[in-house]
């Protein structure tokens, strides 16, 4: 009887312990156009909309903190930054991808309005293949962001980028330059 309720004690705390998933969205905003977000997601037993637990604003970025309700973790969600008027950029979207509890994701909003000559840097060949290296005209924070929002790789105030796009899986990328007073994003193919 005693291991009958501890079993039972076991399976109810282990059901209780994947009733939840958490995640950020991290949503780049270079225009601070008014948006929502707009999440679906499904598993083997239900779907819905991820709950909105809060929302951080940083300059040019908001973090939407959201939780899932579901009790198992095979979670399959779409994403997406939708503007909301005066804003005319397009809805940002991704997915579906499967879910992995305490992971951030990344969308960037109104990526087609940025002005991707600022920076002065060198062309990169669409798709990309073997090295990439080019120099900066001044320090500048780099982020290779993949389809799923998750941060490949990353410099803090660096004057030379270089990474090889030979160990990146096939698909699309965003490429990110920031200065004190820029930002440039790049849509990249592998």
């Amino acid at each position: 009887m005693k291991n009958l309720i501890l079993s039972l004690f076991v399976s109810l705390f282990t059901l209780m312990s994947f009733s939840q998933t958490t995640l950020d969205v991290y949503v780049i905003n270079p225009n601070n156009c008014e948006h929502t977000i707009v999440s679906n997601w499904i598993s083997p037993l239900n779907s819905g909309m991820a709950n909105i637990l809060s929302v951080d604003t940083l300059i040019n970025q908001q973090v939407w903190h959201l939780e899932i309700t579901d009790t198992t973790n095979q979670i399959s969600l779409t994403l997406c930054a939708a503007p909301t008027p005066p804003c005319n950029c397009q809805m940002e979207c991704m997915g579906p991808i499967t879910v992995t509890p305490n992971m951030s994701y990344t969308l960037i909003l109104c990526s087609n309005t940025i002005n991707v000559d600022e920076l002065n840097v060198l062309t990169i060949e669409n798709p990309m293949e073997g090295v990439i290296v080019f120099p900066l005209s001044e320090p500048t924070n780099f982020y290779l962001i993949n389809s799923e929002g998750k941060i490949i790789k990353w410099l803090k105030n660096t004057t030379l980028v270089s990474f090889n796009s030979e160990d990146l899986p096939s698909g699309f990328y965003h490429l990110i330059l920031e200065t004190q007073t820029t930002k440039t994003i790049y849509n990249l193919l592998k």
